[in-house]
C-alpha cells in the first residue's frame, strides 16, 4: 500500500501515484490510497484514516514472501546519520 495525503504540501499526491504506478508495472502487489485532509507527516488527518493506514501498511499482501528472522539482512545496520 502506498498512502499519501491528499494535501500535502511538501510531496505532491501525485508522486505517491506515480509509484505506486511503477510498482504495478513491475508485478508488485500495491495499491495507492490518498488520505483526504493529510498534509505531510500526516498533519490533518482522522485517528482512523492513520490508524487504517499504518495497520495495512503491516499487513502481508496474499502470495508475499516475508524474511525469516534469522535472514542475516533483517539484522543489517541501517546508515549512520550525523548528530553534529
Amino acid at each position: 500500500m502506498v498512502p499519501h495525503g491528499a494535501d500535502d504540501t511538501v510531496v505532491p499526491a501525485a508522486q505517491g501515484e506515480g509509484l505506486a504506478s511503477a510498482l504495478l508495472a513491475v508485478g508488485a502487489d500495491v495499491a495507492f490510497h490518498r488520505v483526504p485532509g493529510a498534509d505531510h507527516l500526516w498533519i490533518g488527518a482522522s485517528d482512523a484514516d492513520v490508524e487504517e493506514c499504518f495497520a495495512s501498511s503491516w499487513r502481508s499482501p496474499r502470495g508475499s514472501r516475508r524474511r525469516p528472522r534469522d535472514d542475516p539482512g533483517m539484522n543489517r545496520p541501517g546508515p549512520v546519520l550525523d548528530k553534529a
